[in-house]
């Protein structure tokens, strides 16, 4: 493919205007390339003026960002990204350094200007209106330039601290937490340059006033009064700048501001504790509502806002039921914001990696499925230099964003997910096994998805065998000294769970045999303690692949005949006993539609197990559950004093939820739980559904 020249026409450094109007209208086609999945043509046109544009030097390296992050952060990619930002960011800090010794020279020579035109008439009051109008516009324009290289500077320090974080080193921690800082301190001061608010909830009423208006052009933001002295000299200054320089502001500091504050908002109660200190708030609603704002400015934010608002809202589902989204981003906003991006760039795969999860959020799971396969495929792109030169001849080969690493693995897991919800064991099992070869993260985890498929699809010696690959696999993990994440370890406990189960059972037979043989063991018996098949069923509480599918938040999108196969199943359990059956016989008669039977096993575990038993954690999300349950009753009733009763015994609910880890710090733990792991898992949980009953 012929890469036009037009946007390869040489800059003259001196001159911001030109170089700003030049770039606002040069980055479109890069732009458009990247998200069209056309990566080689824009990083051919970035890399042709990274060295005379701060504008293309940082779009260079954030597609290296990209590509690194799609990639799974190979180490041997990283400080090639981190050589290309900090050369953005370095060429960004030097166009400012320049712009702002041109404003002070201005600056002088007006003010001597504005010197001679007052001797000239006698008197300073004479000096024209429209000289000191001219003036404030004139900084406007300067304030215009500033904010660009400003807004470049930002963007590179928070690319340079995600991958910062990555490195397992406490000064590069402290580094990237004090640019972290930093970096959100500079998204603040260009929101309140241009609003002449705050992001602060005492602004919250005023700013939301902004975030609703429908106005679409650049004098979106409401006039303000002259005490607000440099919103006021912004707002005027929209009536002369032009146009792409201001849509570039603006959509880039909604934009990250926006992003910055979503990204926080996900992070668990203790770490924002922390964050809270160092002056970084979040909020949600706030955050959702400026990247729509990014994404209603038609500019080169335009699409990366779309993006984000689509991540978060197909996101949404992990975290809180699918019938209780919080009204912010809705289906049918993120429907059109989804058909806009395919129109515009229909050659990304992305789109259909993200249509797929939003089927399977409507219950489209075969819909979704089909998706998720077409994402995967792979397409390759002959790629033309620009110079007469065909690809044939330089053996030039571009594998699209959707060929990498990251991208290929969360379509694999997706496809894996839908498998199950389907039905489908032993494609699912095969699915997660495939993960497991393709990924260098938790692998051993999808290895203990795959046998829970095994498992579910009957073949019982086999599963045992798989799961007690598990541990073995473990400690050589640990030999290495290579990390065990949360989920590899929460599957070990699971695991070692049944075996000393199976030891029992093994004990208590053998002591039965030996006294009735008279001391004479059985030939050809397992070996004491061993986890067969028939001994895995026996010392299960529940199919641990419907635990699986409660803890990443799927019951809800089960097909109503799975739905009733588990509660009859569940039922013919002593569920009293087994607090995990409990939980989820409450949610799926929940699901079904029996309220007074979910509250029935919910409240059984609620208010009588709360001791030492071994699944303690099935406790605070037993109390949530309610909450959802009263949620639910809500909308089944008309009466408005029905209605506000079942909110407030919801808001009561999420509140005992979050009161059981903070007045139990040390809570017995039989099963080594650690207790931070669980209260991060339910906090998104419990904000996200208290967002939801503020917003009814």
């Amino acid at each position: 493919m012929r890469v036009l020249a037009l946007d390869l026409v040489p800059c003259h450094p001196e001159t911001h205007t030109h170089l700003i109007n030049k770039s606002s209208f040069g980055l479109q086609m890069p732009n458009m390339a990247f998200f069209n999945d056309q990566t080689q043509v824009a990083r051919f046109i970035f890399e042709q003026r990274s060295n005379e544009s701060p504008f293309h030097a940082a779009g260079c390296a954030m597609l290296g960002f990209v590509e690194a992050t799609l990639d799974c952060f190979a180490p041997e990619k990283l400080q090639a990204v981190l050589d290309q930002i900090v050369h953005a960011e370095t060429m960004a800090r030097r166009y400012a350094g320049k712009q702002q010794q041109k404003d002070w020279a201005q600056d002088e020579d007006e003010d001597a200007a504005a010197g001679d035109e007052t001797a000239s008439h006698g008197s300073r009051e004479t000096v024209p209106a429209a000289l000191s109008l001219e003036r404030d516009e004139k900084g406007s324009s300067g304030q215009t330039f500033d904010f660009q290289y400003r807004l470049l500077v930002v963007n590179c320090m928070v690319m340079s601290v995600a991958i910062e974080l990555l490195r397992d080193n406490w000064v590069d921690y402290m580094k990237a937490v004090y640019k972290l800082r930093k970096a959100y301190r500079m998204y603040e001061h260009m929101f309140q340059t241009m609003t002449g608010l705050t992001t602060s909830t005492s602004h919250a009423g005023q700013l939301r006033s902004i975030l609703s208006s429908d106005r679409k052009n650049v004098d979106h933001l409401h006039p303000r009064p002259e005490t607000l002295r440099r919103s006021s000299t912004w707002t005027e200054g929209l009536k002369v700048r032009g146009s792409n320089a201001t849509e570039m502001i603006e959509g880039g500091v909604y934009f990250g501001l926006g992003l910055f504050n979503l990204v926080l908002s996900f992070l668990p109660s203790k770490v924002n504790a922390i964050l809270k200190t160092f002056g970084l708030c979040s909020s949600r609603t706030f955050s959702v509502g400026l990247l729509k704002m990014a994404h209603r400015i038609q500019g080169i934010y335009t699409p990366v806002a779309g993006l984000a608002l689509l991540s978060y809202y197909t996101s949404l589902p992990l975290f809180i039921h699918p019938d209780l989204l919080p009204e912010s981003l809705d289906m049918d906003y993120a429907r059109t914001t989804l058909e806009k991006l395919k129109t515009n760039y229909p050659r990304n795969n992305l789109w259909k990696l993200l249509e797929g999860r939003m089927c399977k959020m409507e219950g489209k799971v075969e819909r979704s499925l089909a998706l998720m396969r077409e994402a995967r495929k792979r397409t390759r792109q002959d790629f033309d230099d620009g110079q007469g030169n065909d690809a044939t001849e330089h053996k030039k080969h571009d594998y699209t964003l959707s060929g990498l690493t990251q991208f290929q693995l969360c379509a694999v897991y997706e496809i894996g997910w839908a498998q199950i919800l389907l039905g489908q064991w032993s494609d699912a099992a095969e699915t997660f096994f495939q993960l497991e070869s393709m990924s260098n993260g938790s692998t051993i985890f999808y290895h203990y998805i795959a046998s829970c498929c095994i498992l579910s699809g009957g073949s019982n010696d086999k599963a045992a065998l798989e799961f007690l690959q598990i541990p073995r696999m473990l400690d050589k993990k640990r030999q290495n000294r290579a990390k065990v994440c949360l989920n590899e370890e929460f599957a070990e406990r699971r695991i070692q769970r049944w075996i000393s189960r199976a030891r029992k059972i093994s004990a208590n037979t053998t002591t039965t045999t030996t006294t009735t043989s008279g001391g004479s063991g059985s030939n050809g018996s397992p070996a004491p303690g061993a986890l067969t098949g028939m001994v895995l069923k026996q010392v299960m509480d529940v199919n641990p692949l419907w635990e699986l599918i409660y803890l990443s938040n799927g019951v809800s999108q089960l097909p109503r005949p799975s739905l009733e196969t588990m509660r009859d199943q569940l039922e013919a359990k002593p569920a009293q006993e087994d607090p995990m059956a409990c939980l989820l016989l409450g949610v799926v008669q929940r699901e079904l539609g029996s309220y007074d039977a979910a509250d029935h096993h919910l409240r059984k575990l609620t208010d009588g197990m709360q001791g030492e038993i071994e699944d303690w954690w099935v406790v605070p999300y037993a109390m949530y559950e309610v909450a959802i349950l009263r949620c639910f009753q809500r909308l089944a009733t008309e009466s408005p004093v029905q209605r506000h009763k079942q909110k407030v015994e919801a808001k009561e609910w999420i509140q005992r939820t979050e009161q059981f880890f903070q007045q139990q710090p040390q809570h017995p733990n039989p099963s080594g739980d650690t207790i931070s792991d669980w209260e991060n898992r339910l906090f998104i949980r419990c904000q996200l559904l208290l967002e939801k009953l503020d917003e009814s």
